[in-house]
């Protein structure tokens, strides 16, 4: 317990940086009138997807970079998207197809996730659309340092990540969220532990949690 109380400290001491603070780059996604598709702004539903592991290990979607799919609008485009709970609006690149079973307008990356502070499903409006190159490059978040985090084992429901997840906060362990994404073509859950403090290791933070029963782990692509 001694380590596991360490641990929790050093991520208590995290302050996150306002979201309204951080500047987004959208030169590689520029929606001027006369590229963009007019049309009233189309509503519908946008979730997250924070990761995908298709066999070859967990990939957790990119944190600057603003992506996301969809099985409405077309791939590759860029759409200027707004979240009507707070008025935020990007543009993004949408870049793939929604995974099967998928639900809502737009599946959000982490990048685009954070921009528009939509971490559940949140209502959306598309206000532009226009093509893209296929090699286009994704608009980015601009002076964000890297971000790390720690995740969990993928939990095949809801129900068995909300369990995990308490059982995180009865240990009171901070900054954990339950992250949607895809396991071999199906939706699944884990948990998502950070934004880590900067200059804490995460491999060594994942075997403290890990001898304390708190089975984390760093992600393939970090």
């Amino acid at each position: 317990m001694i380590v596991l109380r360490l641990a929790t400290a050093l991520l208590l001491v995290y302050v996150p940086v306002a979201m309204a603070a951080t500047p987004v780059l959208q030169s590689a996604c520029q929606l001027a009138d006369s590229r963009a598709t007019p049309h009233p702004p189309l509503r519908g539903m946008a979730t997250w997807l924070a990761w995908q592991d298709n066999g070859s290990g967990m990939q957790s979607s990119p944190e600057k970079e603003l992506t996301a799919a969809s099985s409405v609008l077309p791939s590759p485009s860029c759409a200027l998207v707004e979240n009507l709970t707070n008025h935020r609006r990007v543009a993004v690149l949408i870049d793939q197809k929604s995974p099967p079973g998928s639900f809502g307008l737009l599946q959000l990356g982490s990048g685009a996730a954070r921009a528009l502070d939509i971490f559940a499903t949140t209502p959306i409006a598309v206000a532009g659309l226009a093509a893209a190159a296929a090699d286009a490059a994704a608009p980015t978040m601009a002076a964000t340092s890297d971000q790390h985090y720690l995740w969990s084992a993928a939990y095949s429901s809801i129900y068995l990540a909300q369990v995990a997840w308490e059982k995180t906060q009865r240990a009171g362990i901070a900054k954990v969220q339950i992250a949607p994404g895809i396991d071999h073509g199906s939706w699944a859950y884990r948990l998502r532990l950070g934004p880590l403090p900067n200059g804490l290791s995460p491999s060594i933070l994942a075997q403290t949690l890990r001898h304390a029963g708190f089975p984390f782990h760093t992600p393939e692509n970090e």
